[in-house]
């Protein structure tokens, strides 16, 4: 069974809090809060809506923003270029293969510098 975990981004303290359970994220806009996907990087890092990933061994390391898709029911990571581009199904990659988080997009917004502006 999947674990169903939450964060939420603290605009007025800028700094992420972590919690199991979705009511103590009641005060937060839904823009700030982020869902756990149920995947790991590389590095066991638990992976949340609103990471950047980059693919790991790979010569060219594009970062990808990983967001929820209502149309493919999942989380799925955009590589973050001018614009949101739809590269695969998050849930069919074995993460420990294949990426690390370098950030998120709160508190690592420059690593997006060149793309669009998330919104």
């Amino acid at each position: 069974m999947r674990e169903i975990k939450f964060r939420a981004w603290d605009k007025y303290t800028e700094e992420i809090k972590y919690d199991t359970n979705s009511r103590i994220f009641d005060n937060y806009l839904e823009e700030y809060i982020m869902q756990y996907t149920g995947l790991k990087d590389k590095n066991g890092r638990e992976i949340y809506e609103g990471d950047i990933i980059e693919a790991y061994g790979y010569v060219q390391k594009p970062k990808m923003v990983v967001k929820f898709d209502e149309k493919m029911a999942g989380f799925i990571p955009f590589i973050w270029k001018q614009a949101y581009e739809y590269v695969d199904y998050i849930g069919y990659f074995s993460y420990e293969d294949w990426c690390i988080i370098v950030g998120n997009i709160y508190e690592n917004p420059e690593l997006l510098k060149g793309g669009v502006e998330v919104v």
